[in-house]
């Protein structure tokens, strides 16, 4: 009883603190937020203490601390409420010479907020940022190095000359063996080899490390556990044979330290490096080694720094790795008396189940084969990393002798590549999920630690509870029609949902080129869409298509395409006829419509889809039209008492005709014809359909001056709920044919 009470109370106090700790870094945020609202739009200068330098694709970025303002639009602001800092800052700009850790640089340019995620699957920068304790963003037109003032000292931030003289040799030896490393290297192993034993991933080919995601070993691009086993390990044994314990141990913990440092000190790195301390300092003194807790220190260690580290990935992934092989893992294994390869085998099953939500949450797919690759890929990955170490000290003698060590390194890495390749080759290599909601998660684990208890206390017929988790994943029940109109810029994305059924109603964008790969593709994952029903492409313009034809030009991304229908007036098209192309190359069925067809079934039986344009008559040679916008395919889409009206780009000339020939009244949502042009949206039209919400889909800052300010105010005098995807992101909508809810994909923020 007293020991369960202890436990109990530590819980509840770690509880408690980690809580308060948040709701400061909350508060410290939303006040470094406000402070670059005010300054927003205007140029500024900046200076703070260099932590780190970073080369990124159009120049390097600067971790900045204690960075203090300087502006004449704020010098009445100054004086009376003092300067107001940012603890932290990335700065971008151009290579600076000479510039070395911890010097102060003083810089003008813009801030901003960092950027959070627009669209559901996107890239969350400001979390991001966040996790790294970076409260803003500064674009510096000019950088100037200024004289060294004192900064936050550490063990490893002595400061000499105007820098850190230790944390800028770990830096520039890290450059050292970055050069060495480029002269002995394969140009398809550099950038591999460079993160593995690096941790710099600025080289690393997209393609190669999306085929290693999608095979599910992705993680050895990481440095973790093992990297740090080797270094330390091999440290310390060399240090065993002229001195104690103690020393040995001190010693070897110093090592760790420098190569976590030269790597960039990841969670992964950070908890490898202290639980090894803490292994080293027990043996040392004569005490066990007990994993839950020595795994404990360096958590607790990083989110009282940096709480928001806590839903970053690689904080995740890399503590629950540590659990699972734990427990589940070894503690069953020992209990059923399995060694050897067994033992390895279940360890790895492990590991995979407890952290597969998880997986899921960030990349919205598991591979189906990632448990064998993974037996064959880990235990290879310990020769990779000592043939590609070796290799770097042998080019210091001969470049010659360097190749030759490191050639064990790229034949594994070479058969590495083979096997994804040759996985990806089998059907349902990839299944995609999407993101497990919250009654998911709590089922899942119920089911795998249930099973698990069960297992312990009784025998492993439990197993079939890890295997009902599974299938929690899978088969969710989804009800009523969902729509989203992503934010893809300036231009249209409309994405459709309805008892497993999906349809997908133009994508493109004239702001964003990466449309497809940066924003549909990670949406469509993440909303477990494994084969897309049906894509409408209602015309050919750019910024309507763009994201489609990436979509048609990656199958790599592992997401099947049923049909796709066009306008009739379209079948001449230039754009259109490559999309065809495309269609017939991946086998995807082609249709076309026109006014007064019926999409029957497209969306199940519930749904009505009726398509209103374009017209038949009049159809020109080829297809050919002078004004493709009017020739837009228009849907009117109707689920009970809900109707939706989606009008792609239609001018008011044909927004009249379809008033003459179809009963619009009381439409529940309608898309803004044209992005809200003032050449569309007429106030008749408008007032004809009486529409509760309209939607504008448009860019920020877009050159064509959409949405026009009359059309927002015609909408907003007839009473009609306004929504912008440049203001809230993507608008999401759902219904069960009577019941509404719609809100914008930012809005969900709480303001942080």
């Amino acid at each position: 009883m007293p020991v369960f009470f202890g436990y109990f109370v530590t819980l509840w106090l770690g509880l408690v603190i980690g809580t308060l700790r948040m709701e400061y870094e909350e508060w410290i945020v939303r006040s470094e937020q406000e402070i670059i609202r005010e300054k927003e739009g205007f140029d500024v200068k900046i200076t703070g203490l260099v932590t780190e330098i970073q080369s990124v694709e159009h120049g390097i970025r600067l971790s900045v601390a204690e960075c203090e303002w300087e502006s004449d639009i704020f010098e009445e602001a100054q004086e009376t409420d003092g300067m107001r800092n940012i603890r932290r800052m990335y700065i971008y700009t151009d290579f600076i010479d000479d510039l070395r850790l911890g010097m102060s640089v003083s810089a003008s340019g813009t801030c901003e907020i960092p950027e959070p995620d627009r669209n559901p699957g996107g890239f969350d920068y400001r979390q991001y940022c966040l996790s790294k304790g970076i409260g803003g963003v500064f674009y510096a037109e000019q950088v100037f190095l200024i004289r060294s003032r004192e900064g936050p000292k550490t063990v490893f931030s002595y400061i000499e000359s105007g820098y850190w003289t230790i944390r800028e040799t770990v830096r520039l030896a890290r450059l050292i063996l970055e050069n060495q490393l480029e002269q002995i290297a394969e140009p398809e192993d550099l950038g591999i080899l460079k993160a593995v034993l690096l941790g710099q991933k600025a080289d690393m080919d997209e393609s190669i490390y999306e085929l290693y995601q999608k095979n599910g070993i992705a993680h050895i691009l990481a440095i973790s556990g093992l990297h740090i086993s080797i270094v330390g390990m091999g440290a310390w044994k060399l240090l065993r044979f002229r001195f104690g314990y103690m020393v040995s141990g001190i010693i070897a913990f110093f090592v760790l330290l420098a190569y976590g440092m030269m790597t960039g000190f990841g969670p992964s790195v950070i908890r490898a490096v202290f639980m090894m301390g803490l292994s080293f300092f027990a043996g040392a003194i004569g005490r066990t080694y007990d994993l839950p807790s020595a795994m404990c220190v360096p958590a607790m260690g990083i989110l009282l720094r940096k709480p928001y580290m806590l839903v970053q990935a690689s904080f995740q992934l890399s503590f629950l790795a540590v659990i699972a092989m734990f427990v589940p893992g070894t503690v069953l294994a020992h209990k059923w008396e399995w060694k050897g390869t067994l033992e390895k085998l279940w360890v790895s099953c492990s590991l995979q189940i407890i952290s597969l939500p998880f997986v899921l949450l960030h990349s919205y797919e598991v591979p189906a084969f990632g448990l064998l690759l993974n037996l064959l890929v880990v235990p290879l990955m310990s020769y990779v990393l000592i043939s590609g170490m070796l290799g770097i000290l042998g080019s210091f003698l001969w470049n010659g002798f360097g190749i030759v060590l490191l050639g064990g390194a790229h034949v594994i890495l070479k058969l590495y590549y083979r096997l994804c390749r040759a996985v990806q080759q089998i059907p349902g290599s990839g299944l995609i999920l999407g993101i497990p909601n919250g009654w998911q998660f709590l089922g899942y684990y119920c089911l795998v630690l249930g099973g698990t208890y069960l297992m312990f206390r009784y025998c492993k017929r439990w197993l079939f509870l890890w295997g009902a988790a599974f299938l929690l994943l899978v088969f969710w029940p989804r009800t009523g029609l969902t729509v989203t109109f992503l934010d893809v810029g300036q231009g249209d994305g409309i994405f459709l949902e309805c008892g497993g059924k999906t349809m997908l109603v133009d994508c493109g964008s004239s702001q964003n080129r990466e449309v497809g790969t940066e924003v549909l593709i990670p949406f469509l994952k993440s909303q477990g869409v494994q084969t897309l029903n049906t894509i409408v492409v209602t015309h050919g313009d750019q910024d309507h298509v763009s994201g489609i034809r990436a979509l048609l030009e990656n199958p790599e991304s592992g997401i099947m395409v049923d049909q796709m229908i066009l306008s009739e007036r379209s079948a001449g098209d230039p754009v259109c006829l490559e999309l065809l192309a495309l269609a017939k190359k991946r086998k995807i069925s082609v249709q076309y419509c026109r006014a007064g067809d019926r999409l029957t079934g497209v969306l199940g039986d519930k749904i009505d889809i009726l398509c209103l344009n374009p017209a038949s008559e009049g159809i020109h040679e080829q297809g050919m039209d002078s004004d493709r916008n009017g020739d837009s395919v228009v849907l009117q889409i109707a689920y009970r008492s809900f109707s939706m009206l989606l009008t792609g780009d239609i001018g008011s000339e044909e927004e009249m005709r379809l008033m003459d020939q179809y009963d619009l009244s009381s439409v529940t949502i309608l898309k803004a014809a044209h992005h809200g042009s003032g050449y569309s949206n007429s106030k008749a039209f408008l007032e004809k359909i009486k529409p509760s919400y309209v939607v504008f889909s448009y860019g920020e800052g877009n050159s064509y001056g959409h949405p026009a300010s009359g059309v927002v105010n015609i909408c907003e005098e007839l009473g009609a709920q306004v929504c912008e995807t440049a203001r809230s992101g993507a608008v999401r909508i759902w219904t069960d044919g009577t019941f509404l809810q719609i809100e914008g994909w930012l809005d969900r923020q709480d303001g942080i």
